[in-house]
């Protein structure tokens, strides 16, 4: 779980230095309008390809939505914090 936990915590900090990258071709506002659907998209093609999952992974066909879920917070956390900045 600990494993999980570092992965996930990479893959959040990897998405904010993204937004932070895109933030110098647009603003950050901007570019995290145009990536706050990729979690959702995601989620949604793990909810399609769910039963392969299970097949090849076994138990572990829990950890990519678990990682994208933890991914979503922090998008919501960044929405959160630029929606606070603007008011």
């Amino acid at each position: 779980m600990v494993t999980l936990g570092f992965l996930a915590l990479l893959i959040g900090l990897a998405l904010v230095v993204v937004l932070f990258l895109l933030g110098r071709l647009w603003t950050l506002e901007v570019a995290f309008v145009r990536l706050a659907w990729l979690p959702v998209v995601a989620l949604g093609l793990q909810a399609i390809l769910s039963r392969s999952m299970t097949e090849v992974l076994g138990y572990g066909f829990v950890v990519p939505p678990v990682l994208t879920c933890i991914v979503s917070l922090f998008f919501g956390v960044i929405g959160a914090t630029l929606l606070a900045a603007s008011s």
